[in-house]
C-alpha cells in the first residue's frame, strides 16, 4: 500500500513485506520530509492519519552522532510518546536536521490527537536497527526504509 501525496508523482510511503513485523520505506525531496514521512508511515500502521485532528502539539529535539542513531531515536520518541501519553501524531508542523561537529540534530514540532479518540489496532512496540536504510538515491529523491516491532 503506497499513500500518495496530492498532486505529486513521490508515495509519502508505502509498507512492505515482513515476516514478523511492519516494514515501510518512507520517501521525500529531501531528508527531512522522509523522516517526517516515516513518522506518518508508522502512526498510519494503527488508524488512519487523515481522519486524525492536530489537537496536541508537541517539541521534539534529537541529537546523535549518525544518522541512523538519529533516525531510529527520533521515532523511538514517537513510540514512547504513544505508550505514555497515547499520542497519535497525523501531522508534521516543521523538521529540521544540521550537523555540526559530527553531531546530528533533529527538531520537529508535530501535531496529533489522542489514541483513544480514534478507531486504533495494534500497537508500536520498538524500532529496530533491522533493514534500516537512510540514502539519496540519484534522482536526488530520499528513502528511508524501517522494521518495526508490533
Amino acid at each position: 500500500m503506497e499513500i500518495m501525496e496530492p498532486n505529486s508523482a513521490v508515495p509519502k510511503f508505502k509498507y512492505l513485506d515482513h515476516t514478523s513485523e511492519a516494514k515501510f520505506q518512507a520517501y521525500g525531496k529531501t531528508l527531512e520530509e522522509a523522516f517526517a514521512n516515516a513518522v506518518l508511515a508508522m502512526y498510519n500502521m494503527l488508524t488512519d492519519i487523515k481522519k486524525v485532528k492536530q489537537v496536541v502539539r508537541k517539541e521534539i529535539e534529537i541529537k546523535a552522532p549518525k544518522l541512523d542513531t538519529l533516525l531510529f531515536d527520533f521515532l523511538d520518541q514517537f513510540v514512547i510518546l504513544l505508550d505514555t501519553e497515547g499520542l497519535i501524531v497525523s501531522y508534521v508542523d516543521s523538521l529540521t536536521i544540521t550537523k555540526k561537529f559530527e553531531m546530528y540534530t533533529l527538531k520537529a514540532i508535530v501535531k496529533g490527537d489522542s489514541y483513544k479518540a480514534y478507531d486504533a489496532h495494534g500497537s508500536l512496540k520498538a524500532i529496530t536497527y533491522n533493514d534500516m536504510i537512510i540514502k539519496e538515491q540519484k534522482n536526488g529523491l530520499w528513502i528511508v526504509q524501517v522494521v518495526v516491532d508490533i
